[in-house]
């Protein structure tokens, strides 16, 4: 069994496709490869503010609970209501004790282009 119902948070997930360059691969990032992973719940963190830089540049992160198994993984961009994140740790996942609400945990922190 997965999440809740009330779970119905719906994320874009990318990731790098493969190119060659000077004879080794390397990430991709004009050419990604997307896919939807629904039934998560995204809920904020954290914002803090690096007020030793002039312009003051806000940081925002979120936890995000996606269904057990999704494919998501770390330097995963990851766009949720119009805002994109970077997957920044591994996702970890949460076997419930009593086989309901499995899920993983995933890190988010505001993509920096």
């Amino acid at each position: 069994m997965g999440l809740p119902t009330w779970c119905n948070d719906t994320l874009m997930v990318s990731r790098p496709g493969v190119k060659r360059s000077r004879g080794v691969n390397v990430k991709d990032w004009e050419h990604p490869v997307t896919h939807i992973i629904s039934g998560c719940s995204v809920q904020p963190q954290a914002e803090s503010t690096d007020y030793s830089q002039p312009a003051q540049p806000t940081r925002v992160t979120c936890v995000a609970y996606v269904p057990s198994g999704a494919d998501i993984q770390r330097g995963d961009k990851v766009t949720f209501e119009g805002a994109d994140f970077r997957v920044e740790t591994i996702p970890v996942g949460w076997r419930s004790p009593f086989g309901h609400a499995s899920h993983m945990t995933v890190n988010l922190t505001e993509w920096e282009a």
